[in-house]
């Protein structure tokens, strides 16, 4: 069986659930430039949906709709933090950098958690 594999700063699925995300999903929402803005924004620091709109002169609404599908494949985890006014406002975050592996006579994908810190004996958890 043969096997490529693709690697890509957006690739950042982390979680369990993630390695059941369809390969189509996944590719769908990368292919967005606004999600690809979205998660650069976000490799940086922590954001909410309404510093994301304002620093990158994206609507509200687009911006939350692409953080839904980022959140849903599992590239983005939600947050809450206690803003001064004493109400919650979700923060958002990519999560580490993982490869996603595609084998070439079946449509599946395979995914492989690594370390953000000091790298295990091969790089992987």
């Amino acid at each position: 069986m043969s096997e490529r594999t693709i690697t890509s700063t957006y690739e950042s699925m982390t979680t369990e659930a993630a390695a059941d995300q369809d390969l189509q999903t996944v590719l769908e929402v990368l292919t967005s430039q606004t999600s690809r803005t979205i998660l650069e924004a976000l490799s940086e620091q922590p954001m909410s949906a309404s510093e994301i709109s304002d620093e990158f002169d994206i609507p509200r609404s687009t911006v939350y709709r692409k953080l839904d599908d980022l959140v849903e494949v599992s590239l983005v985890e939600q947050s809450e933090r206690l803003r001064g006014d004493g109400h919650h406002e979700s923060l958002y975050q990519r999560k580490e950098e993982i490869v996603l592996g595609v084998v070439a006579d079946q449509s599946s994908v395979k995914l492989r958690r690594f370390a953000s810190g000091p790298e295990t004996s091969n790089g992987e958890l």
